[in-house]
């Protein structure tokens, strides 16, 4: 899956270890408490703003299923992230949204985030291919 960019940075939330991804029974409670919603309510699990702060209150350790690892990555502005997994372990392969960056040029849409970082220079080397995000 690939978590579309965003022109701001953001987090997610991966397994580290051989096994798979999943949250402890604890923490499942923790949120429930907390928040008054099972993570089935949420929008997204690995990217919710809420359970990533709630992770982190409540430890990532303590917060890793029976055979998960857990552990928070960064998502830069502007790029798309997709998950890689191989047995459980995961890791983050991020890329630059090269197709919505053609069809934004060519529809010439006025409030597309990519032309208008572009435009204010938070994106440059686009013509070389080798892409520059600031800030």
């Amino acid at each position: 899956m690939c978590y579309d960019y965003k022109p701001y940075a953001r987090e997610i939330i991966l397994n580290d270890s051989y096994g798979g991804f999943g949250f402890s029974d604890d923490f499942a409670e923790f949120i429930k408490q907390k928040h008054g919603k099972a993570f089935y309510q949420l929008t997204d699990e690995r990217t919710d703003p809420i359970i990533i702060s709630s992770l982190k209150e409540f430890g990532l350790e303590k917060a890793s299923g029976e055979y998960s690892e857990l552990t928070i990555r960064s998502i830069p502005p502007y790029l798309c992230a997709t998950i890689i997994e191989y047995d459980g372990l995961e890791s983050l392969h991020l890329q630059f949204p090269w197709k919505e960056l053609a069809i934004a040029l060519y529809m010439n849409h006025p409030d597309a985030p990519l032309l208008i970082a572009v435009k204010e220079g938070k994106i440059s080397g686009i013509e070389t291919g080798k892409i520059i995000i600031s800030e």
